[in-house]
């Protein structure tokens, strides 16, 4: 373990920041825990964070609904984007949220893919990923398309400032995939794991970049 040392001024900072703990596990909790202090002094505004849109899932005669939404403030970091959009090879990214609940720590949705040239009205990835999350994130236990044949095609992107190389817009589309069972990153799917085939759509705000 590593210790990490916070050396303040006690007078000046005393009741502006409580130091996160002096011993920590990871790197990743001691930024949590300066993160909580700083959300402390700095909540969120009402409302945080907008919903954006909507997808559906739909394995046989079951249905499932999932919400995107926007934690940006004042930086990148909408649940649904495109990245590279002047790259040619521009990637779309959707992760949403079980039944609109934005605390929701399993049973996310995520659908990724890339795609070649410019996008528009049916951009097809025959490589999507789609995947559905068992637990708190999509590197540990889930049900996933990787390594198959998930099938990604945008219908309509409509930029919200036409001729802009970054901002929001609007985008809909759909996607058909066989997830399966899996664990780790990389994946590894067992050859006896359970399999599903789902199809989706979504209609949704996105945020995108050059």
């Amino acid at each position: 373990m590593q210790r990490i040392v916070l050396a303040v001024m006690p007078a000046l900072f005393a009741t502006a920041f409580v130091a996160p703990p002096l011993y920590a596990e990871t790197a990743a909790e001691t930024q949590a825990a300066i993160q909580a202090e700083v959300q402390a002094y700095h909540p969120p505004p009402e409302g945080y964070p907008p919903a954006m849109g909507g997808a559906v899932l739909t394995e046989g005669a079951d249905t499932f609904y999932f919400t995107t939404f926007d934690y940006s403030i004042g930086a990148f970091d909408a649940s649904a984007f495109f990245l590279g959009m002047e790259s040619g090879a521009p990637t779309f990214t959707l992760t949403a949220w079980p039944n609109g609940d934005e605390d929701a720590k399993s049973g996310l949705l995520r659908v990724k893919g890339t795609f070649s040239g410019v996008i528009g009205p049916g951009s097809t990835d025959a490589a999507a990923v789609v995947a559905i999350s068992i637990k708190e994130t999509f590197r540990g236990r889930r049900w996933t398309s990787e390594g198959g044949e998930g099938v990604l095609v945008i219908d309509s992107f409509v930029p919200q400032t036409p001729g802009s190389s970054s901002g929001y817009g609007h985008a809909t589309g759909h996607f058909t995939a066989r997830i399966c069972s899996a664990d780790g990153d990389p994946v590894v799917v067992a050859k006896n794991a359970r399999c599903r085939e789902v199809t989706g759509s979504f209609d949704t705000d996105v945020q995108y970049e050059p």
